[in-house]
């Protein structure tokens, strides 16, 4: 993944599989979602 550069060179940022778990994580508990939920997700 790269930085949008605006204030520099766009760098390329180094994305875990842990740091891609504790967001989603995050996003699951702040939303209080369970396993009979489903979401659709586009990625580029």
């Amino acid at each position: 993944m790269f930085t949008s550069g605006t204030t520099a060179r766009p760098r390329v940022v180094r994305i875990t599989n842990q740091n891609i778990q504790a967001n989603t994580e995050s996003i699951i508990s702040y939303l209080e979602l369970t396993s009979t939920d489903r979401m659709m997700s586009i990625l580029p």
